[in-house]
Parts: structure tokens; sequence; C-alpha cells
């Protein structure tokens, strides 16, 4: 490794100290490969106080991998201070001064590490604030409960339903991360019921338990509410704890043997049913283990058959130890003990060798490919049982490697399994005889698959150039990645190194040296040709005398948490960048001098757009799940109070909703879900059972996309609304009159008045009439409708319809005289030009016209707006009919000009209220077209306010 390249691997390494992640695995693992491969560079160019430092900092990260530390940020800080250290020692190519580096690496295990006296003040949840606690990642932690709080009570609550002992496992899991983070940023009190409760839940099991976690989770919310100064402070966690101990003491004293076994230190008993292990860990961070340990291991296998044959190539024995340290790392962070504990042997093994303590030769040799093997099939039962739901079946000879791997590291000779051995054939008067006819003369190999071999080894070729990049630091994978993706949409071209230069990733010094080590790389070796087309193991082609070629490492996926606030500030800043490039493609000055390649440039700039703006809004699309789960707690709650039997379901919960509407949806749902249980199901069971009914009531909750927006239904079972209650209700309170003639959906709609309620008693759930006009307010803000469906002795179903966005409408541009207006799509129902036989003048209501034996009332925006140079025949003029809560109106205009989508702009201070307006938006040249409010116009249309505000504007 040259000066140069250490230079960039140091800065890189400090650049990535400094924007860590405690929690991001994968991203530890990286710092700690990166301080090796400068430990093993200060080693090689004789700089001993750098590589024992660096030695120190690789054990301090392995150790905050392991959450074997106790304070990990203070680990951090040490970290970055070496790597500070570091950028100087490198930059003025010397060895360190004495004391140079932190006095803390001369002690970095976990006890010796400073530690803050913390402050006296206690806060809710025994928070105490600790100077080594960074704001941020304490206030990232806090922001993120809410979310991790849902997902603990739909887990109690499914547990609660199913036994699951997969759902108990990740509820234990959740428990022990939440107690973990909890402990880090200094809330004691949740750190010890979390502790209890893991405990309660392996002694008493989940159904004594399910009210008690519930009530243990509201605590939590108030907790972190409190902290945050939104409400007071909370009851001491002592509280939950003895409730727990008591519900523990109360247990079975017939706990299982391997429980009581685990609590007191000791191993279980070996028992089928006791040693079942199931996958507890995140189903996710289980898929990326598999895949980053298999591509370790099948890379294993090539760089010991290096070791083979030149048993001191420090590279070849770093790169196979790195790959069990990762892997054990992980695998004790994601509950995986048995995979954790033989990659520790491996790994202690494989450091001896590194040290020169051990060679890696014969049987030594032979127990680190089984290791190897053992461990591939480990990991596999991992994938196979990670889609199947299935415990982890035990692996036969574990135990047997496990003591063989101690028995190597302890210098005691190892037996050697002769069938494993492959005769060399040779004497020593003799050359040995080549690898391929040594196989096939042991019958190992067949002469078609080495002929096959032998082929592929001629057709193979140097490194790519990218990868030998990579591997001397020069660049970063994601570089790499990047650079690639930026040739392929160009068609291949330009040159990969010509990218990398225009981007000044690299020098040109670095791209010749990097060509010419690429022109005096050899083929690969026949033995490495075998071991990766599958044509032969490793461990008998290693035994055999075989080479290898390095492979690259695997790749790591990256993901980036962004703030809201900015994420809206993207998705404002594509909107302008839709209109502006509406505006400069629609410019009549353009067309008129554009050339046809202008023409084709400016397609595929509006192209990009399009497609950049669909990116952008889908940054804002989250599943409508939080909030669906979030109903089945208070289904259950309302169940258990009204003393009703309810199920309740889900379906849809994957449909994606703009954030904005997911959010403010939730309130809404949550009365008309009371509303389902109180009101919707029988007061009894046995009133179910009476009318020929389960005694068990359903409510379903179910959303799912429909003509460019969503519906959300909720639907039960139960009584039906009654519409004789509603009329009698609503000519009470005068909201009707007793000569009105109203339809089943006008009557149902009396629900929604405020202060409507047909309860005969008021209850702490309902009956006062508060809730179902706050309901139909905020759908409406929404720019939503919510309908009802009821059938009296079966049940009822709100619908809510939503757009999926409240950024941008999906809009019909119409003209009135020389103004612009934009109608939501959703809400148009045809358009017409109407005949003098179909308008009628009615009294007191205005213009109508027949559509279908029905009269619906026309709206003039002229005279609404003031607009001058409007059409004013209407036989001339065109008739938009639009629609909205059942009700129809049609709008009188000039011309209908097309659809388009339109991003909407809030409307200013000087024109908020004004009736009929919903916002605005910026047509493509530039002006500004209004976005009419089609509920307000219905309902204006519908009444005598229509002629009234006709009569003022006229």
């Amino acid at each position: 490794m040259t000066e140069q390249s250490i230079a960039q691997q140091v800065e890189r390494l400090a650049e990535a100290l400094v924007f860590t992640n405690l929690g991001d695995l994968s991203s530890l693992a990286e710092l700690h490969s990166d301080v090796q491969h400068i430990e093993e560079w200060a080693s090689a160019h004789e700089r001993p106080t750098v590589a024992k430092a660096m030695n120190r900092a690789a054990d301090l990260i392995e150790q905050i991998i392991l959450n074997e530390i106790a304070d990990p940020e203070a680990a951090l800080d040490v970290l970055n201070k070496t790597a500070a250290c570091l950028q100087s020692i490198v930059r003025d190519d010397r060895d360190a001064e004495p004391g140079e580096f932190p006095s803390e690496l001369d002690g970095s295990s976990a006890e010796e590490m400073p530690e803050e006296t913390p402050s006296p003040e206690v806060g809710p949840g025994g928070f105490v604030q600790s100077s080594m606690v960074d704001e941020s990642i304490l206030a990232e932690f806090v922001a993120r409960q809410p979310s991790v709080l849902d997902d603990m009570e739909n887990l109690i609550l499914e547990l609660e339903q199913s036994g699951s002992d997969a759902t108990l496992g990740e509820l234990r899991r959740l428990l022990h991360t939440l107690k973990g983070e909890a402990a880090l940023v200094g809330f004691a009190d949740v750190e010890r019921v979390c502790h209890v409760a893991e405990d309660a839940l392996s002694e008493c099991g989940h159904a004594a338990l399910s009210d008690a976690l519930l009530e243990i989770k509201d605590w939590f919310a108030r907790v972190f509410q409190a902290y945050q100064g939104q409400g007071p402070n909370p009851e001491s966690g002592s509280v939950y704890v003895d409730r727990l101990q008591a519900l523990r003491t109360g247990s079975s004293e017939t706990a299982s043997a391997g429980i009581v076994a685990e609590i007191e230190g000791g191993a279980p008993p070996e028992s089928a049913e006791e040693t079942l292990q199931y996958l507890t860990g995140d189903p996710d961070l289980l898929s990326e283990f598999v895949t980053e340990a298999q591509e370790h291991l099948e890379n294993s296998d090539v760089q010991l058959l290096t070791v083979e044959t030149e048993p001191h190539d420090q590279e070849a024995l770093n790169t196979v130890f790195r790959a069990f340290h990762t892997i054990k790392g992980v695998a004790g962070f994601i509950e995986l003990p048995h995979i954790q504990g033989l990659a520790h042997e491996a790994e202690n093994l494989l450091d001896k060798a590194r040290k020169g303590e051990v060679e890696l030769t014969g049987s030594y040799m032979d127990v680190t490919f089984d290791a190897v093997d053992m461990m591939k099939r480990l990991v596999q039962h991992v994938s196979d049982c990670l889609g199947s739901g299935a415990p982890l079946p035990s692996e036969p000879g574990l135990t047997e490697l496990t003591a063989r791997l101690q028995a190597a590291v302890a210098g005691q000779p190892l037996p050697t399994d002769k069938e494993d051995v492959v005769p060399s054939f040779s004497d020593e008067d003799e050359p040995p005889k080549p690898l391929g006819e040594v196989l096939v003369e042991s019958g190992k190999l067949s002469p078609e698959a080495l002929n096959a071999a032998l082929q592929k080894q001629a057709e193979s070729g140097g490194e790519p150039v990218g990868e030998l990049l990579i591997r001397q630091s020069y660049i970063t994978r994601k570089q790499l990645d990047e650079a690639l993706a930026r040739q392929k949409a160009n068609g291949g071209s330009p040159l990969l190194g010509e990218i990398l230069l225009e981007q000044g990733m690299i020098t040109q010094a670095a791209l010749e040296e990097t060509l010419a080590r690429q022109m005096n790389v050899e083929p690969p070796k026949l033995g490495e040709v075998l071991v990766r087309e599958q044509q032969q193991p490793a461990k008998e082609v290693a035994q055999a005398l075989r080479g290898q070629q390095r492979q690259p490492g695997a790749e790591v996926r990256e993901s980036v948490r962004v703030d809201s606030d900015r994420l809206d500030r993207l998705v404002d800043l594509i909107g302008e960048l839709v209109i502006a490039e509406s505006m400069v493609s629609q410019s009549d000055e353009l067309l008129a001098n554009a050339s046809p390649q202008t023409l084709r440039q400016l397609g595929q700039l509006d192209k990009i757009t399009r497609e950049l703006q669909e990116m952008g809004m889908s940054l804002r699309m989250v599943p409508v799940r939080a909030t669906f789960q979030k109903m089945a707690r208070l289904v259950r709650d309302l169940a258990r109070k009204s003393g009703k039997k309810v199920d309740f379901f889900m379906e849809g919960e994957d449909t994606e909703l703009d954030k904005t509407v997911v959010d403010k949806i939730g309130d809404p749902l949550v009365h008309m879900v009371r509303n389902a249980v109180d009101h919707g199901l029988e007061a009894t069971p046995q009133d179910r059972v009476a009318a020929g009914k389960s005694e068990t009531g359903t409510i379903t909750l179910r959303a799912y996309h429909k003509g460019g927006g969503i519906y959300i239904e909720i639907q039960d079972d139960g009584r039906g609304l009654d519409r004789d209650t509603i009329l009698r209700k609503g000519i009470e309170r005068g909201i009707v009159r007793e000569s009105d003639t109203l339809t089943d959906r006008e009557i149902c709609n009396l629900i929604f008045e405020p202060g409507f309620s047909t309860a005969k008693q008021i209850t702490d759930v309902s009956g006062r009439g508060v809730g179902m006009d706050v309901v139909r307010r905020n759908i409406e803000a929404l720019r939503g409708q919510v309908e009802i469906q009821s059938e009296a002795g079966k049940g009822s179903t709100f619908s809510i319809r939503l757009p999926l966005t409240l950024a941008i409408i999906d809009g019909m541009v119409i003209r009135v005289g020389d103004e612009r207006y934009i109608l939501p799509t959703l809400s148009v129902v045809r358009s017409i030009r109407p005949e003098d036989d179909n308008l009628f003048t009615v009294v007191e209501k205005g213009e109508m016209i027949s559509l279908q034996g029905e009269l619906v009332p026309l709206f003039r925006l002229e005279r609404l707006f003031n607009i001058q140079g409007a059409e004013q025949d209407l036989t001339r003029a065109l008739v938009v009919i639009v629609e909205d809560d059942g009700k129809q109106a049609g709008i009188i205009i000039d011309e209908l000009l097309g659809q388009q989508q339109t991003v909407i702009k809030p409307l200013g201070e000087s024109m908020r209220g004004i009736p009929g307006l919903a916002g605005a938006a910026i047509m493509s040249d530039g002006r500004v077209g209004l976005i009419v409010d089609i509920g307000g116009l219905v309902r204006l249309a519908n009444t005598g306010g229509r002629s009234k505000l006709i009569s003022e504007t006229a």
C-alpha cells in the first residue's frame, strides 16, 4: 500500500468516525477492517507505536460491536481523537511520539474506559443526563420511540391472539433492544422495566402478561412525552417492576429446567423440546446477514487456498480473519449464539496464525476448512428457517469441531482424516505432477471436469480495473457503482477510468499505476476455478496444494435518515422544477425557433423531470399500517370496557399514502372505530345471539386504491343505522323539517351534523354528539369525502375517499372568460353542451339542467368571481357536471382545455376563506390558475346560499 493510498484511507477513516451510527453494525465492521488495514501497514513500515495503537483501537471497536463496553459514546470519542492523531502522523510521514495517542488506548477494556460522573438530577423514567451522550443521539432516540412503541403494542396484541413463538421472540427482542438503548442514553427506569419484562416473558408466558405489558407500553409513552415537555412526569417505574415481580412470583414453580438453568447461569438440559431455537432477530437484518456471510465464506475458501501454499501470506490470513470476525459480531447482535461461538473459536486460531504463533498447515488447515464448511451449513439453516419460520435444526459435529478448534489454539496435535488426504504421486527424483493430474489419478476429479476447468481458466482475464482501484483504496465501492451506472446510461462510454478522472475521484498517476498492475495480473489458477465453479471442495483442492485469485468483498447496502422538513422542501423544489421546465418547454418563442434536435432534448428533459417528480412523491409515501395497527389496541380496550366480544380485522394495511394524509387521518379513524364498537355493534352478546348472529362482533378496517385515489372503509356487522330514529332526532333538533323528503343517504348524513347523537345514554366512549362532524371536517380538509352504506340488522360501512397526496392534484383545466381554473378530476362526472329543451329555471333554485330525469343546479363561476367576457348563452357554453357527497352540480364554462397534474400552492392571507377556492397553481405559461373547491360549490348550489350569493354579486 503506497503512502498516498494510506493517507487517503486515514482521511476516510476519520470522516467515517464522525458520521458513525452506533446502531449500524455493518458500518462498525467496516471501521474495524479499516483500522486493521492501517495496523498491517504500520507493522510493515516499522511503526510499532502506530501499530500498537491501531491494534487497541480495533479491540475497542470490537467491544462496541459486541456490546461489551459501558459507554460506547466515550469509546467513540477516543477513536475520533485517535484518528486525528493518525492524520498528523501520516501527513508528516513519521512514527508517533510517546503519549501522542489518547491515554485511554493503554487500556481499552470496558472496565478501563473513563466514566463520567452523572448529573444528580433525575428526570422522567429515571432519566439522568450524561455529558458523554451526544444530544443528537438522545433526540433521535426519543423521536424514534412512538413507532417503536406502536410496534410493541401490535406484537402484544398479536401475541394475545395467536400465542406464536415467533411473535414472542420478536417482542422479547424489541424489549431487549429498547433496554440497551435506554441504558445508553440514560433512562434507567425504562431499562429496568424492560429487563424485568424480559424475564417475566421467559417465566410466566404471555397469557398472564398482556394487560401488564400494555400498561407498561403506555407508561413508556408517558415517559418520553414528559421528557419532551408534553405532559407531567409519570409515576415511578418501580410500580411496574413490582407488578411484574408479583406475576413472576405467582407463576408456576414447575418452570422448565432450561429456563431455570439459564437464569442461574448454567446450561439447559439437552432435550429436544427445550433446545429448539427460533429466529428472533429482525428479518431484514437476518436476510442481510445471510447474504453477507455467504459471500465472506465463499471468499474465505479461496483465500485459504493461498494460505495452503503460502502459510505466511498475511493478506490472505487477514482476509479470512476479518470474515470470521465480522460474522461473529453480527451473529451476536442478531442472537445466533451457535454461529457466534463457532466464529469465535475459528477467529482465535486465525489470530494466532496471523501473529505467527501457529502455522496453518496439515491438520490445522483441515480444521480451518472444516470450520468454513460448518459455518456455511449453519448460515444455510438460518436462510431456510427465515422463510419457513421453523426452528433452527441442530448440526451434528458442531461440538466436536469446536473442541478441535480449541485444541488447535492450545497447540495440541490434531488427528488427520486420512480419507481426505490426496496423494501427490511424486517422489524426490521427479517434479511434482500438475494439480489436475493428481486429482484425476486420485479419483477426486473426472477428466471431463478437468478439461472444462482448464477451458474456463484459459478464458479468464485479469481483475477488472474498478476492483483493483477499490483494493488499493483509491475509490470506494459506492463511487465505483456510481461510475458504472453513468457508463451504462451512456451506452458503455466513455471508459471507466475516464469517468473517474472527470469526476475527480482518482488522479492520472493512480489510474496509470492500476492499469499497469492489471496488465501484469496472471489468469486465475486452476484450483480457484475448480472451487468457484463448485467442481471440487476447497478442502480437497487445498490438500492438493492449490492457489487462488483474490475476490472482491461483499457490497454493503446503505440507508440514510432524512429529516421530514428537508424532504418536504425537496418535494417543493421538485414541484418548482416541474413548473419551470413546463414554462420553458412550452414557450412560444422557443418552440418557434427550436430545431428538431432541440425538441428531442426538450422531450428528454420533460421525461426526466416527470420521473424526478414521481420519485420525489414516492419518498413521501408511507403505508397506512401504523395507523391501522393503533386501531387494534383501541378496539381491544373498548370491547373489554363495554363487555362486548369483538374480532378486529385489517386489510390492505400496506397501501401507501402521502405521509401528511396518513398523519391527519388518524383522528377521524379513532372516532369512527369508537362509534363502530359502541353504536354499531349490538349492546350485548346476548342481543347478537337473539338476532341470529354469533356472539362475537366483527369490525373490519380496510384500505385499497381505486380510480386514482385511496379508499378507507370501516365495516361492522352490527345493527345498522336506525333511519327512523335519526330522522326523528333531526326534526327535533331543527336540522330538517317534517315536510322534507329525504333519501336514505341524506338521512344517514345527518349524523355528521354538529351535536347530533341518537345515544340514549352518555358514556365515557360516546353519546355527546361530538366527533362525527369533526370527522367530516377533517376529511374534507384533506380533499376527501365520506359516504355511508347501512342495512338495518346487518351492519354499516363508512367509506372515506382520499387523494394519494396533498402536494399534487390531478385536475381538469377550464377557461371562463380570460381566466383559467382547475377542477379536481376525482370530482368530475361528465361534460356536456346543453340544449334549450334541457334547460329550466326553478323558483328559488335558479337555473337547472335536466339529466336522466333529474334536475341538476347550474353554477356560473363568472358571477361568483366577477369574471368579464364569459359566454352568456348556455347553448354555446359547456357544462361540467361535478359531484360531492352524493350531490351534483353543473359548472358553466367557456372551454375545456385538458387534463394535467398540478402542484398545489396555498392561497395567500388576503385570499383565504373565499367561497369556492381551495388553492392555486402555476400554469405552464407562468400564470396563476385557481383550484376550485368542488365540495363548497356543490353545497352552495344545493342550498339557498347560491341565490343569495348570486344576487350579491350580480
